[in-house]
């Protein structure tokens, strides 16, 4: 059953970090390996993420992992001083 969550916190240079889950309760562990499972590269704080909860005998962590929302801005680029002052416009 998938949970949704935010990305609290994850360091690339230690391989792990913690999705807090919209439900509440315990911060869920999250490892680079599950990143590469989901075909992830990498995840950013603040990301929204749907995840599966597994539990091995000693530990709950994130599994199966999508992201919601795009974690780059994916907005247009804007309009250049020049371009503004001209009144010309990038054709979109």
């Amino acid at each position: 059953m998938s949970t949704t969550g935010t990305v609290k916190w994850f360091n690339g240079s230690k391989h792990y970090g913690f999705i807090a889950p919209d439900g509440g309760g315990r911060d869920v562990f999250v490892h680079r390996s599950a990143l590469r499972h989901s075909g992830l590269a990498e995840l950013q704080d603040g990301a929204r993420v749907s995840f599966d909860l597994t539990q091995d005998a000693e530990h709950a962590f994130a599994a199966n992992l999508v992201l919601l929302e795009a974690q780059a801005d994916t907005k247009a680029p804007a309009e250049t001083e020049a371009q503004a002052e001209t009144g010309a416009h990038a054709n979109v």
